[in-house]
């Protein structure tokens, strides 16, 4: 008998170790599941796949679809995106997380690290920043943040793609609507889901009677079913249950199996094409509603950083320009008149009969006072301090010639300030202080366009203003004459008609001779050259001039300048006689004095004369170099406009389908008013009972089922309400469409008329500016005539209107052209022909050539130089790892390159050596480095596998390696990845 037991036993085992093993490793195996990264990589291919199909028309095909920051960007993680490390956490709240209410909480929240800040920590080696700049405790900057000097377009461009955190966010949304997208598809696929939805599982459990039995039960299920089109759903699933006894008086094997098969197929209720499809067709529709909609922010994100952000602060610079302008006439009118009214003329005389006998004129005085026994008259030259005053007072006490030094006295060392000055500087005090309030605008702009293209505000940073090089209407030689020719006035006053000396004339005429000299050969060229531009331009600019009238408005005034310009010069040229008299004049001055008298007078003249000649020539350089501001002008007309932007517009496609969307709805809810109706048709085999053999089915066990499912729709006024419900979405989604339709063709309408208006604007602007320039210089001319208009206050007045006149003039001029501009981009945009290019930038001829400027810079730049680092280099050799910004490191809280656990985290050693300064050369931008190709390598993130060799010290040993002065090549700070996403370090 125990042999037989025995041999029981052994059966047992042997059955055990054979089938039921098997099939219960493969429990083991269904059970275990896939890792993490491996569900990842295929939500990745699945979804960008998607992506790549939906782009079937090039009005939305987008150039990225990778989600994954550019390596350069602020918020790339360079953390293998499976095992990121903890980020920094609120010290407060990180008590929570370590001890919640007490308990003692996970202790391997780190064991991938610990990240010192959020952001991503190389993202300034674009800007030639390195880990040593930071400071070892705090992980703060101890260097300048760095400095971005003459931002361009492109610049900004790239910086909006890098860093915006909006297109990012689209980028995400798109993919999260494909990622849905995926989900819809595989539930018309074949699912390892048995009947009920249930996933193949399983138990085992041993079962111990203390002197009974001991057992050991198993039980699994696999299986597997469809969704059907038409709204049915076959499924078919295998259980088993397998008891193995060993012990007591029922030992042995006892294995159940059932094949369990079941279709079903509503006839009324969920029945049909119509309502089985309908998630799946909403969700491929949202697909592309998303990619579009990606597509117009691409738009969207081009007009919003050149038209709403970089126009504006060219608009705000050159609005300073000009107010700066402005106080600098402000100022030269406040000395101007002060000299007129409140200094007297060089000699100034007081009525006396005759000069006292007894009185000796000091030597400190022989050159101030003298007597005019022609005139009879006490004659002061210049001006008078009060230590003068007060010996003139003393020289005599004779009562006439009292009165006539009280009288000198009291004209030159008056201290009444002239009503036109007190004008004039209170207007000057205003600017000033609105000056202030104007550049403190600009930098918060700049600040607020900084966030605009994801920097930190406290970046230092100016822009790039060659594009108002056009609105320097004066070219800056002219006011460096005119300030010269107002400065010979410490030569020329020297001179005096009624004491001349033939020596200081001649000094005189050779000045006035240099600055003649000056004015013919350095400022009537540059006229000249905007006269022969304007001349060149002309057939062009009235050739886009629709309206006959402002045509010949435009063609007199560029004749009128070119005559003005030749009138000019001839005036100019005629001055060389007026020098020819006055040499002639001073020869003969030598021995006659009235000679002399003669050459001074025309000196002064002559002196006027210039300063006169030259403001000629700035209103004439105003008016030419006002006719050369241009725009970029729209071509289509209003209906073209508005059928391009019905034709076009991306959002426009997306809300004509919402409306087919909300009437399906409209069908599918109205089919929950149904009633249920199905037909069923479901069976089991199982094998025979009492058997040790899991796959012995047999017929006679077996049973088949068919039916019919009836479900009366008598309780439905949830579903009647939310018919109702759908059919007035419906309505509203109808009448959206109609508004939004409305909406396209206002404002298409309001930047076309806007485009019309300002083109007339901007001619209107010229001759406004012309006009006030004129009225400026009249202004001018009439305050600083001798005898000029005697009520007080009327020239400081009329100066300050025309100041006024010409600073409105000017910021007008460039705000037309701004506005111009930003309306010209969008309405193109609005229109939906707006295509960017892969860069991010719009393909239109004006914005296509910015690439060209980069190259002609980029060949004649200035040679590199090499950079000096804050703090200086450390050798090769002495860095701690623990300060290198956060990434694969736990900076400080374990040994450098390892986590909580002490296994190694990707560095191969701790040394890394010293960073040799990187080119200072700047490079062409690619908006997208990455170029992913969505065809291929889908599911790959480049922080997978690869990322350990340009990661934490390797980053910066091939940073460094790569960008040594002797190296020959150009490489980005950022090594670029290949097509399928992988970093590729150039050799």
């Amino acid at each position: 008998m125990d042999q037989t037991l025995n041999s029981e036993h052994w059966g047992l085992h042997r059955f055990f170790g054979g089938k039921s093993a098997l099939l219960a490793m493969a429990l083991i195996i269904t059970l275990s599941g896939c890792s993490q990264q491996f569900w990842r990589k295929q939500a990745d291919k699945d979804t960008y796949r998607i992506l790549d199909e939906k782009e079937s028309d090039p009005r939305w095909d987008n150039p990225r679809k990778i989600i994954t920051p550019d390596p350069r960007s602020r918020f790339y993680d360079p953390s293998p995106p499976d095992f990121e490390e903890m980020p920094p956490d609120d010290p407060a709240a990180a008590t929570d997380m370590e001890r919640p209410n007490g308990i003692p909480g996970y202790k391997g929240w780190h064991k991938y690290g610990r990240a010192m800040g959020v952001e991503n920590p190389v993202w300034l080696a674009n800007f030639e920043f390195t880990p040593e700049m930071m400071d070892e405790n705090t992980g703060e900057y101890i260097c300048p943040l760095p400095k971005i000097e003459n931002l361009t377009i492109l610049d900004a461009v790239e910086l909006s793609y890098l860093n915006g955190r909006e297109y990012q966010f689209q980028l995400e949304q798109t993919y999260l609507a494909a990622l849905a997208l995926t989900l819809e598809r595989f539930r018309f696929q074949v699912r390892y889901l048995g009947i009920g939805g249930g996933e193949p599982g399983g138990g085992l459990t041993y079962e111990n009677v203390p002197g009974v039995q001991d057992s050991l039960r198993m039980n699994s299920r696999f299986g597997v079913s469809q969704l059907l089109p038409t709204g049915g759903q076959w499924a078919m699933e295998l259980a088993n249950n397998t008891l193995w006894i060993f012990s007591g008086p029922n030992a042995g094997t006892n294995s159940a199996s059932i094949l369990s098969y079941r279709l079903v197929q509503p006839l009324l209720l969920n029945a049909g094409r119509k309502i089985a499809l309908e998630g799946l067709t909403q969700a491929e529709r949202d697909v592309l509603y998303s990619i579009r909609d990606l597509a117009r922010f691409r738009k969207e994100l081009f007009v919003d950083t050149v038209g709403g952000g970089y126009l504006g602060l060219l608009t705000q610079l050159q609005s300073i320009r000009n107010q700066e302008y402005n106080i600098e006439q402000l100022e030269r009118q406040v000395i101007e008149l002060r000299v007129n009214a409140g200094a007297p003329p060089g000699n100034i005389g007081a009525d006396l009969e005759a000069f006292p006998a007894e009185l000796v004129i000091p030597d400190s005085l022989v050159d101030k006072l003298r007597y005019d026994d022609i005139q009879k008259e006490l004659v002061w030259s210049g001006a008078m301090s009060a230590e003068e005053a007060q010996q003139l007072l003393s020289l005599s006490d004779d009562v006439l010639y009292m009165g006539a030094a009280r009288e000198l006295v009291q004209f030159l060392r008056s201290e009444v300030t002239p009503f036109d000055v007190i004008q004039i500087e209170s207007r000057l005090a205003s600017s000033r202080i609105n000056l202030l309030t104007s550049r403190q605008r600009y930098q918060e702009s700049l600040d607020s366009y900084k966030i605009q293209l994801g920097l930190p505000p406290d970046f230092e940073m100016t822009i790039d203003d060659s594009g108002l090089e056009q609105f320097e209407l004066i070219d800056p030689a002219f006011e460096r004459l005119r300030d010269e020719i107002e400065e010979s006035i410490s030569i020329v006053g020297l001179l005096d008609n009624q004491a001349p000396v033939l020596e200081q004339a001649k000094l005189a005429l050779v000045e006035l001779e240099r600055l003649y000299q000056k004015l013919i050969e350095e400022s009537i060229p540059l006229v000249d050259v905007d006269a022969r531009k304007v001349q060149e331009s002309k057939p062009g600019r009235l050739a886009k001039i629709q309206d006959e009238e402002t045509r010949e408005r435009i063609l007199d005034t560029m004749e009128r300048d070119a005559e003005q310009l030749v009138n000019l010069k001839g005036e100019i040229s005629a001055l060389s006689r007026a020098f020819e008299r006055i040499r002639i004049y001073l020869e003969q001055g030598e021995s006659d004095q009235a000679s002399l008298v003669r050459a001074i007078e025309e000196i002064l003249d002559l002196r006027e004369d210039l300063l006169v000649k030259a403001q000629g020539l700035q209103v004439i350089q105003v008016g030419l170099r006002s006719e050369l501001i241009d725009i970029n002008r729209y071509e289509f007309n209003l209906n073209d406009s508005i059928g391009l932007a019905l034709e076009n517009r991306l959002d426009l496609m997306n809300r004509r389908g919402l409306v087919m969307d909300a009437r399906r709805t409209v069908d599918v809810i109205a089919n929950r008013l149904k009633a249920v109706l199905d037909v069923v048709v479901e069976g089991d085999i199982r094998t025979e009972p009492g058997t040790s053999r899991p796959f012995d089915f047999s017929g006679q066990s077996s049973s088949h089922r068919v039916g019919i499912q009836f479900t009366a729709p008598l309780d439905q006024v949830a579903e009647r309400n939310q018919y109702r419900a759908a059919q007035v979405n419906y309505q509203r989604a109808r009448r959206d469409y109609m508004e939004f339709e409305d909406n396209v063709k206002l404002q298409i309408r309001t930047s076309w008329r806007d485009l019309q208006v300002l083109e007339q604007n901007l001619e209107t602007a010229r001759q406004s500016l012309r006009i006030n320039v004129l009225q400026y210089d009249q202004a001018v001319e009439e305050s600083n005539a001798p005898g000029g208009t005697s009520n007080s206050g009327v020239r400081g007045r009329n100066i300050i209107d025309a100041l006024n006149n010409i600073l409105d003039s000017q910021n007008r001029l460039v705000l037309i052209w701004a506005n111009y501009e930003r309306s010209r981009l969008a309405i193109y945009r609005d229109m939906g022909i707006m295509e960017i290019d892969e860069q991010g930038l719009w393909i239109d001829p004006f914005y296509q050539r910015l690439y060209d400027d980069v190259d002609a810079r980029f060949k004649s730049g200035p040679p590199i130089e090499p950079n000096e680092f804050c703090p200086p280099l450390t050798p090769a050799g002495e860095y701690d790892l623990t300060l290198l910004p956060p990434g694969p490191n736990d900076y400080g809280n374990f040994s450098p390159g390892t986590n909580e656990s002490g296994s190694d985290v990707g560095f191969e050693n701790g040394d890394l050596p010293g960073i040799p300064p990187v080119s200072q050369e700047e490079r062409p931008f690619v908006a997208d480095p990455l170029r992913w190709n969505p065809g291929a390598g889908l599911g790959d993130d480049v922080r997978d596998g690869s990322l350990p060799t340009v990661r934490g010290p390797e980053f910066y040993r091939e940073l460094g390696r790569i960008s040594q002065p002797d190296s020959g090549t150009q490489v980005p700070l950022v090594p670029a990845p290949d097509q399928h996403g992988q970093l590729v370090v150039p050799e």
